[in-house]
């Protein structure tokens, strides 16, 4: 077992501090920079905690002593010895002994204003690197007890010393987890040596805001279905001219401000302007999924409007501001490269948000330099605040990037998970540095500095965590198109932490708790344990769901309804804990919170069985009516309701209304009723929705087909076939124009675009109405669905189809774009409402019955 001391001592020539007195000086140059300054601070300071011995600062000029020295950063003496480093790359330095001195000289630049840390800082780099390797200082985690500075009586470095330093990447961020102009932003690689500007990688919202444009100029925004987008993705028209002038203006502002590089990059979530000039550009049409529409659909259909646009803008740049680089991202439409052109102008750096080796491959020549954006981490992947990538992974990656030249790299998400990753980032981090260095002996040195001498036990625990870590990352890859069902929280845990799995991490778990004999190693110890035990409940409960899916009886869901009760006791834990636990030895907490506030993202959602009711449900079995697809029943309408969103109870006294909850079963916060009627010519179907806050609702900016779950809405899915293999699907939403209709299922051969998905090109001719009533804290839809539009007969009494309702509510959410989901029949099978199977059972009554 490899555990490397990192604080060893030696004999060395030039002497800085000998028994714990002061040998040598720092010497800073007269006009010394903030971050001059600030380093020198830092050797004074840790050099003290290390020996006790306090270094004197000392300006240049008024430098008398004789003696060693260390001459930092841009001095007059540094010059005159030609210790230099602007030949170097990016924050890369020189540490260097001539005579009685040590050099220790960076690449330094002034950065942008308040964004003064966006520049190379080599001096700083040069001073964390003599306190790394010669005083054995090490930042393991952002915190001050994630430091380690081991105590010793001298420090020496070699009279020949001669070390040239120079980091792979330009830039480590996204996530600066290591904070910025701290040491350990520059020891561990998370910082900016270049002066950059992003926006988190989309700049058309900054450039056109919607905000500041839209309502004089609508022609700015993408037109869709028909309509100017309003979305607050802000959606822009690629070939309006006025466009790519506020384009340009913005990248040249940036520029003028004193950037080097600035970002160029379409909204996130892109939608395609439909007007005739952008339509005619390409034939790009939608986003797809997997590998067939990536590579063939994409590949040979790019999104020229997108790329044609970005590349004259930088042919702009380039006369204008020749020595500036535009950074175009490379996501989503721009995945792969454009067909009619050969490569962008040399002014152009391409961001890489899928390194796929075939997307590198697709871009080879296309442009002079790269970047990449990855999400090896973060909660939005299905571990959520678990592990997911491990230090192994990283060097493979950090070293197959580095090959290909990629000079910087954002982190859409990483520092969540200190407990039970902490080891990887702090590996990731030394990588980012040097990714040849092995990822096995920074796991070992982490462990070392925090875990004393339970650190061969932790080591062993992270050894047996990584095994099983190490398989999200490829099923994540695997999880594109037809099999995304492999990247959810539940199909994560249960595939890496079945029972002897987890059995065989409480063991070792235990071991090193046992070892733990000093408050720190006990405090970063207990931080895993509080991380692992999150994943050891999450995962017993998904196993139990599971367990329930298969075999739904009463004592399996008490074991379940126990599972789900110590995970939210759990839970409850750590959203409670006292600030100074977090500032001390809980980093990432925030993340955490943020987590379970939202009930998680993306592919790390989390709702079911974590909300179910579980009272109610047993309720059902004392009752003798256990767990199964509720009824709704379908009542035969005297006369057809006034369709004008008022639900008169006088219309629909015959039908009984049913509540909707949440998707997954559990309560809903907010009311939500549906009831339905029919004739021989419609269905109709009326939704009451509580909502107390009626004026944070979001109505408007989609039209016929638009993408309207992004607003409050209703849904209606029906399954007349009742085969759970096929179904109808309706959002209507209280605004005059935005419905959607579409079908899934209808299309049968497999080798469609659309097979096994909406086919929205779909249309039914049915009505809606609705009111918005603020002054009692709901609003109504009325719905009215011709069956001949449906191509269907109308349904005689006692006829079952299959089908649920739904509700999306965005209203007063904080945190986040996802909704409250509500749905009357829960999907005990995922988290969305597109799944026929969790459909349940709506039965056409005859007149008169209740």
């Amino acid at each position: 077992m490899l555990l490397c001391l990192f604080w060893g001592s030696a004999a060395w020539g030039l002497d800085v501090v000998r028994d714990g007195k002061p040998v040598a000086r720092i010497v800073v140059p007269d006009e010394a920079d903030s971050y001059t300054t600030r380093a020198a601070g830092w050797i004074r300071d840790y050099v003290k905690k290390a020996t006790g011995a306090e270094l004197a600062v000392v300006p240049e000029g008024q430098d008398t002593g004789q003696g060693p020295r260390i001459a930092l950063g841009a001095t007059k003496a540094a010059r005159q010895a030609r210790v230099r480093a602007d030949d170097l790359a990016w924050d890369g330095c020189r540490l260097v002994v001539k005579g009685d001195t040590l050099f220790l000289v960076g690449r330094d630049e002034d950065g942008v204003g308040k964004a003064d840390y966006k520049a190379p800082k080599g001096t700083c780099r040069a001073a964390t690197a003599f306190l790394e390797e010669f005083c054995g200082v090490r930042w393991l985690a952002p915190t001050p007890l994630g430091e380690v500075v081991p105590q010793r009586r001298d420090i020496s470095v070699p009279d020949d010393l001669n070390r040239v330093i120079v980091p792979a990447f330009g830039y480590a961020n996204g996530r600066l987890i290591y904070g910025v102009r701290t040491p350990a932003s520059y020891a561990n690689n998370f910082r900016e040596a270049l002066r950059l500007y992003t926006a988190g990688g989309h700049t058309w919202p900054v450039f056109v805001p919607l905000e500041r444009y839209y309502e004089e100029h609508p022609e700015y925004f993408a037109l869709i279905n028909g309509q100017r987008s309003n979305s607050r993705m802000n959606h822009l028209c690629t070939t309006n001219p006025d466009v790519k002038r506020l384009l340009l203006e913005g990248l040249r502002g940036k520029f003028d401000e004193g950037y080097d590089w600035a970002q160029l990059a379409q909204s996130d979530g892109y939608r395609r302007c439909e007007c005739p000039n952008c339509e005619a550009m390409d034939n790009y049409r939608e986003w797809g999924r997997g590998d067939a529409f990536l590579f063939k659909t994409l590949a040979e259909n790019p999104c020229e409007r997108v790329l044609k646009l970005h590349r004259d803008i930088a042919e702009q740049c380039r006369r204008s501001h020749p020595n500036k680089k535009v950074h175009i991202l490379s996501y989503g439409p721009t995945t792969m490269p454009s067909r009619a052109f050969d490569k962008f102008p040399d002014n152009v750096v391409v961001e890489l948000c899928n390194t796929d080796p075939r997307v590198l491959a697709a871009w080879r020549g296309k442009a002079k330099a790269f970047t990449a954006y990855v999400y090896y981490y973060g909660t939005y992947n299905a571990p959520g605040p678990g592990p997911k990538f491990t230090a192994a992974q990283a060097a493979e990656e950090l070293r197959r990037l580095r090959d290909h030249q990629i000079q910087g790299i954002y982190f859409c998400g990483i520092g969540e998970c200190w407990g039970l990753e902490g080891h990887s980032y702090y590996a990731c981090a030394k990588l980012l540095g040097n990714p040849d260095l092995d990822p096995q002996a920074l796991v070992a040195e982490y462990c070392n500095g925090l875990y004393g001498k339970a650190a061969p036990a932790m080591l062993r625990f992270y050894e047996a965590l990584d095994s099983v870590v190490s398989l999200y990352y490829p099923m994540k890859r695997l999880s594109g198109g037809r099999l995304a069902s492999l990247n959810t929280a539940e199909a994560a845990y249960i595939a890496m932490y079945p029972p002897a799995v987890l059995s065989r991490l409480e063991s070792l778990l235990r071991s090193a708790e046992q070892l733990a004999d000093d408050e720190r190693s006990r405090k970063w110890i207990g931080l895993t344990r509080i991380s692992f035990d999150y994943v050891r409940l999450t995962a017993t409960a998904y196993t139990l769901y599971r367990a329930y899916q298969t075999n739904p009886n009463r004592a399996v869901l008490l074991q379940l309804q126990d599972a789900v009760e110590k995970w939210r006791a759990h839970r409850d834990r750590i959203l409670n804990l006292d600030k100074k636990s977090v500032a001390e030895w809980f980093p990432g907490h925030a993340s955490w919170v943020d987590f379970f506030k939202t009930k998680g993202h993306l592919n790390s959602v989390i709702r079911a069985p974590f909300d179910w009711d579980f009272e109610k449900m047993l309720a059902r079995y004392a009752a003798g009516t256990p767990q199964g697809p509720p009824l709704l029943r379908v009542a035969r309408a005297p006369k057809p309701p006034v369709l004008d969103g008022i639900i008169h109870e006088e219309e629909w006294k015959h039908a009984t209304p049913v509540e909707v909850g949440l998707v997954s079963g559990g309560p809903a916060p907010v009311e939500t009723s549906v009831r339905a009627a029919y004739d021989d010519r419609c269905l109709y179907v009326a939704f009451t929705c509580a909502e107390p806050q009626i004026q944070a609702m979001r109505r408007t900016g989609q039209k016929r087909d638009g993408a309207l779950w992004n607003l409050d809405c209703v849904e209606l899915f029906l399954d007349p076939e009742s085969m759970g293999t096929k179904f109808l699907h309706f959002i209507a939403v209280p605004d005059d124009d935005a419905r959607y209709d579409a079908r899934r299922g209808y299309i049968e051969d497999p080798v469609h675009p659309l097979y096994d998905r909406e086919d929205v090109s779909w249309n039914a001719e049915w009505r809606h109405a609705y009111v918005v009533d603020a002054a009692n804290g709901k609003w109504c839809v009325e719905m009215e669905l011709p069956f001949a539009s449906l191509g269907i007969a109308p349904p005689a009494p006692g006829t079952r189809w299959k089908g649920n309702f739904g509700r999306e509510r965005y209203a007063g959410l904080k945190g986040g774009n996802d909704p409250e989901l509500y749905l009357w029949s829960p999907n005990e099978l995922g988290t969305g409402f597109c799944e026929p199977l969790c459909f349940g059972e709506i039965r056409f009554e005859a007149a008169g019955a209740r």
